[in-house]
């Protein structure tokens, strides 16, 4: 089954030190072991990238961007 998820979640997954970190990143690994897959729309893709960017440096934000895009729970859609 897969879940669309916003830009907002991906963000909270990948900041450690936002306060959100541990119950998104929690709720998405349960979500994972009960064989789930994430679904996000490309503008959500450009907008992680985009917010990643102001919260890490460029370079950061295209590395973690590109491992998400890249990672086996995670399909890309546009439309």
């Amino acid at each position: 089954m897969k879940v669309m998820v916003d830009s907002n979640i991906l963000i909270f997954s990948n900041i450690a030190d936002m306060p959100e970190y541990p119950l998104t990143r929690e709720k998405l690994l349960a979500l994972i072991d009960q064989g789930y897959t994430f679904a996000v729309n490309t503008i959500i893709t450009s907008e992680l990238n985009y917010k990643l960017q102001k919260i890490l440096n460029n370079e950061e934000s295209h590395t973690r961007t590109k491992k998400l895009l890249h990672s086996l729970f995670l399909k890309i859609f546009s439309y």
